[in-house]
């Protein structure tokens, strides 16, 4: 059985709630802010990426995989390229 972990991206006064799980909720300025975070965290897991919009509708998504036993190089744009290993 695999978990698979989902981020939404949902507006926010005047920017983006990434919300991830209960008190990881930040908050950014810019659309292209949030999700890069939000694929910046779950960049070692599998899971989706949803952007809902003001009415809570999915506007976009983006699934994260991460293929099991697998050995694959991964761009992210907060720790740069990487070699990982999926457990």
């Amino acid at each position: 059985m695999s978990v698979i972990t989902i981020i939404e991206i949902r507006p926010f006064r005047n920017g983006w709630q990434v919300y991830e799980s209960v008190g990881v909720q930040p908050v950014f300025l810019d659309q292209e802010q949030a999700i890069d975070y939000a694929t910046c965290r779950a960049c070692f897991r599998s899971g989706e990426i949803r952007v809902l919009d003001s009415t809570g509708k999915i506007a976009y998504q983006r699934n994260q995989l991460a293929p099991l036993g697998t050995r694959r190089q991964i761009q992210s744009p907060c720790t740069g390229v990487r070699n990982i290993s999926a457990l």
